[in-house]
């Protein structure tokens, strides 16, 4: 289920102050858009354009990211664990934004995105625009033949994240991993091309603006995420490192995709087909 904004009925904030706010935020939007679109080939610059759209058009004011078995303090040790060319990253999803929290902690700025399927495969989905699309979309039963990664081997020299539900939470939760889904047949190909594993746990507030269990228009999310004047937005991950070990399980996965149980577990009965239903039946409701 989406979380219901608090504020959605008041008329004042809906029909005046949330216009005037996005009215207000749009300049900074547009020439945001246009400076990234400018500097997509220099990553620093980027991030530096990102970080401040996060902030100033979303109010995405903290990102902060620990990395498990490290102290906080130290930076240094945080920063050499971090997502870098060559490493594959098991994550949970809820967002459109989740990509680009993701991109602004990665060392490099080469980061493609792929997600698993319900029927096990994995497909890749793309860029930061293309993940943006992807999380604003229902999930499908069939992948594009076309979008079938059959070979890790390309992935050896990029900055990869894989989304392990296959779709979007409303972020209270880690949905059912596929059953298809061998997690120890993408181990030993990592392994086969020296790529390293790692998993972050993502938890994102306030819940009722950032995710998107339900489809929605872009128009729609960017409006509803730009009426806010707090910047009270926040996302803190955790990170950890992924052995090729066929001891991990997938309750381990889940586990760790969790924050130890920082985010609920649910059971096998709330699949991508049962999401899909769910899907249908929510908009023929409203």
């Amino acid at each position: 289920m989406p979380i219901v904004n608090p504020s959605s009925k008041n008329v004042l904030l809906k029909y005046i102050i949330n216009p005037t706010v996005v009215l207000i935020k749009t300049p900074f939007l547009i020439i945001s858009v246009v400076l990234l679109l400018i500097l997509s080939p220099i990553a620093p610059l980027y991030k530096l354009i990102l970080r401040l759209m996060l902030l100033v058009v979303f109010g995405v004011s903290e990102i902060e990211l620990l990395v498990d078995g490290i102290k906080k303090s130290n930076s240094r040790s945080i920063k050499n664990s971090l997502p870098s060319k060559g490493s594959i990253t098991l994550i949970n999803f809820s967002s459109p934004l989740d990509a680009y929290v993701l991109y602004l902690v990665a060392k490099t700025g080469n980061v493609t995105f792929l997600s698993t399927c319900y029927s096990g495969e994995i497909v890749e989905i793309g860029g930061l625009f293309d993940c943006f699309k992807f999380a604003l979309s229902a999930p499908s039963l069939e992948p594009e033949a076309s979008k079938i990664v059959k070979d890790l081997s390309k992935y050896s020299k990029k900055t990869t994240f894989l989304i392990v539900e296959g779709t979007t939470s409303n972020n209270k939760a880690i949905l059912d991993i596929p059953s298809a889904f061998n997690y120890q047949l993408l181990a030993d190909e990592c392994k086969e091309n020296n790529i390293k594993m790692k998993v972050i746990s993502i938890k994102s507030q306030p819940g009722h603006t950032i995710p998107t269990p339900i489809p929605v228009s872009p128009a729609s999310y960017v409006y509803s995420n730009m009426t806010s004047l707090q910047l009270d937005s926040k996302f803190k991950m955790k990170l950890f490192d992924l052995p090729y070990s066929s001891s991990i399980k997938k309750a381990d996965l889940k586990e760790k995709l969790s924050n130890y149980r920082n985010l609920k577990l649910i059971g096998s009965e709330l699949s991508i087909p049962k999401k899909i239903e769910f899907i249908k039946k929510y908009n023929n409701m409203k």
